[in-house]
């Protein structure tokens, strides 16, 4: 999930300053980078949960929703993402009923396809 996004975002003309160690589970800002415009971008990304599917994405979808406030928090210029598995019913519906408040903070999503596709919303 976060390859192919950055994958997306270099494609684009962004530059990636940093991205976490997902082998280790690496804390703070899953992605960072500097975008064409010249905005700074932070990106948190869940991917596929691995055991009890639904209840597991719910608790990283709350997790990426605090990940942005406390971003939002340190930089209100930053621009915010969150990435997520494309064609996941749990996390596509978490995204439609939190539109407005996503949209508060100025959040888009990338949505990952299990062909690596990336598109971004927002």
């Amino acid at each position: 999930m976060q390859s192919e996004i950055v994958k997306f975002l270099k494609a684009s003309g962004a530059s990636v300053q940093s991205q976490a160690d997902t082998a280790t589970r690496e804390q703070g800002k899953d992605i960072v980078a500097i975008e064409r415009d010249g905005a700074t971008l932070w990106v948190s990304v869940k991917g596929f949960p691995e055991s009890s599917a639904n209840t597991q994405a719910r608790h990283w979808f709350a997790g990426a929703l605090l990940d942005l406030a406390l971003y939002r928090a340190e930089n209100d210029k930053a621009r915010l993402a969150v990435g997520f598995p494309a064609g996941f019913t749990t996390y596509e519906n978490l995204v439609k009923r939190t539109k407005a408040t996503l949209g508060l903070l100025g959040c888009h999503v990338f949505w990952v396809s299990q062909n690596g596709e990336v598109k971004r919303e927002g």
